[in-house]
C-alpha cells in the first residue's frame, strides 16, 4: 500500500515542471509584522520546500514546531497533486521540509509554540504561492486560516465554572473554476459547534450568525466569504474571553489577479480591542467577532456579469461594492437594481 502512494506522488510530481519556485509574504505576527520565505524546488520525481529567510522565533507562543510545520506544508502539496490515493507514509516519501532551527517555523526550546497554529497554518498558502508559478490552474488562492480562537470561561448559569472554546473559521480561497467555499476550514479541519450546544455549554446568546458582504475577494472567481458572529455575556457574575487570532493586518491573498479577502474584526459592545490576550467580560457584554474572507482568483475583469448579479441578489455583495469591483455591467442581469438598501 504505501509502495503504491509513493509510485502515485512520484507520478505526480513528475507532472510538474523543474525548477525553483519562490514565494513570500508577511504575517501579522504578535507585537510586529513577521516574514514567511518559501523555496520550492521540483526535481524530477521530489520536491523540496525550504524556508530560508523566515523570521527568527519570537517571545511569544505564536511559533510552530518542526512536524506541524511539515504537517502544514506537506497537507497542502497532497491536495493539489495527488489527492485521491488513500494518504500513507508513502505519500510523503518524495516531500522533503527544510526550515531553519530557531525560526518561526522550527522554534528550539525553550520557544513558546501553544499558539503555533497562528504561524504553522501559513505553510499551506506557502505552498500554494509558490506551486501557482508552476501548475496554476490546479492551486487556489489564500484562505482566511489560520482563524481565530475564542476561549469563553467563568461561572455558568447553574453556578459551575465552565470553558467554551469556538471554532469558527472565514472563507476558503477561491479556485480556478470556481469561486472559494463560504465559512469553510482550511487548511485545519476542524469545525464550530451549533449554536444550541454552545449557547447550552456557556452563558452566552447568540444575536447573529451570518456571512458578512463584500468579505470575499473580488476576481474572476470570489474568494468565500467570512462570517459575523456575534454573542451576548448573560452570566450574573463576570468572565474572561481569551483570543489568539490573525488576519488583522495582512489579509488572505489573491492569484493572478484575484484580490485579497477582508480583515478580521474583534469587537466589545462595539469598541475594538487587542487580537491576542485575554479580556474581561461583565454581564450584557456584546462581543463580535468578524471572520475574513479569502482570496480571489484571476482578475475581476474576467468576472461573469450574471454571476455578480447574483451575489448581490444573495446579499454576498453590496450593490455599490459590486460596481466599483467588477464594473456595472452586472446591473442588466439583476432582478431589481434598485439603490442601495439601507442598513440598520
Amino acid at each position: 500500500i504505501q509502495a503504491h502512494a509513493e509510485a502515485s506522488m512520484r507520478a505526480a510530481i513528475r507532472e510538474v515542471p523543474d525548477g525553483v519556485y519562490r514565494h513570500g509574504f508577511p504575517i501579522d505576527g504578535f507585537d510586529e509584522p513577521l516574514q514567511v520565505r518559501a523555496k520550492l524546488t521540483v526535481a524530477g520525481d521530489t520536491l523540496e520546500m525550504d524556508y530560508d529567510g523566515t523570521s527568527p522565533q519570537v517571545e511569544r507562543g505564536i511559533n510552530s514546531v518542526f512536524n506541524y510545520t511539515y504537517a502544514y506544508t506537506a497537507y497542502p502539496l497532497k491536495c493539489v497533486l495527488d489527492p485521491d490515493t488513500p494518504k500513507n507514509e508513502g505519500s510523503y516519501v518524495p516531500i522533503s521540509v527544510v526550515a531553519p532551527e530557531g525560526s518561526i517555523l522550527n522554534a528550539t526550546y525553550p520557544a513558546a509554540v501553544s499558539a503555533r497554529h497562528l504561524t504553522g497554518m501559513y505553510c499551506a498558502a506557502a505552498a500554494f504561492g509558490a506551486l501557482a508559478q508552476a501548475v496554476p490552474d490546479r492551486v487556489m488562492a489564500d484562505s482566511s486560516g489560520p482563524p481565530a480562537r475564542p476561549v469563553i470561561s467563568g461561572i455558568g448559569l447553574d453556578g459551575r465554572s465552565y470553558t467554551l472554546i469556538m471554532f469558527p473559521w472565514g472563507g476558503m480561497g477561491a479556485r480556478s473554476i470556481k469561486d472559494g467555499l463560504a465559512c469553510t476550514a482550511y487548511p485545519g479541519n476542524d469545525n464550530c459547534a451549533t449554536v444550541e450546544m454552545m449557547e447550552a455549554a456557556a452563558p452566552i446568546r447568540f444575536v447573529r450568525k451570518a456571512l458578512i458582504p463584500n468579505s470575499g475577494g473580488a476576481g474572476k472567481f470570489q474568494g468565500g466569504s467570512g462570517q459575523d458572529i456575534t454573542f451576548t455575556y448573560v452570566s450574573p457574575k463576570p468572565g474572561s474571553i481569551a483570543m489568539m487570532s490573525a488576519r488583522f493586518k495582512t489579509p488572505a491573498g489573491g492569484l493572478l489577479g484575484g484580490q485579497p479577502g477582508s480583515l478580521t474584526e474583534y469587537l466589545i459592545n462595539g469598541v475594538p480591542v487587542p487580537p491576542n490576550g485575554r479580556q474581561d467580560l461583565q454581564p450584557g457584554d456584546v462581543v463580535t467577532i468578524r471572520y475574513p474572507g479569502g482570496g480571489g482568483y484571476g482578475e475581476p475583469a474576467d468576472r461573469d456579469p450574471r454571476l455578480v448579479a447574483r451575489d448581490v441578489e444573495n446579499g454576498l455583495l453590496e450593490p455599490a461594492a459590486a460596481s466599483e469591483a467588477y464594473g456595472a455591467g452586472w446591473r442588466q442581469f439583476a432582478a431589481t437594481a434598485g439603490p442601495e438598501p439601507t442598513r440598520a
